[in-house]
């Protein structure tokens, strides 16, 4: 179904910390290979998530954008989210910034 849907590869985005960021952009991936990752493929529930003042930083926080193939898609979550937990992303970018100051 998901290849019927979105092809061989997938787009999802993922809310995490500053300095994981930081480590991307050194070329050093914070997640070990065949981590499962928490994503989603929906931009505003993960824009609403990164807004919720629980989830809020002192270094602030980056929206990823990540691709996925799919097959390494581990199995869907909750609907509501468009949530999919995925393995081995092949590429991560920066899409936005939330409070504390980008490097």
């Amino acid at each position: 179904q998901l290849r019927d849907m979105y092809g061989s590869s997938i787009k999802v985005h993922r809310v995490e910390r500053a300095d994981v960021w930081r480590k991307i952009e050194a070329k050093a991936s914070p997640y070990d290979q065949g981590t499962y990752i928490a994503t989603s493929t929906c931009t505003d529930a993960i824009n609403r998530f990164s807004e919720l003042p629980m989830n809020q930083e002192p270094g602030g926080l980056v929206i990823l954008t990540m691709r996925v193939k799919v097959e390494d898609v581990v199995f869907e979550g909750h609907q509501g989210e468009e949530e999919l937990v995925i393995r081995n992303p092949y590429e991560i970018k920066a899409m936005r910034h939330i409070g504390g100051t980008p490097k």
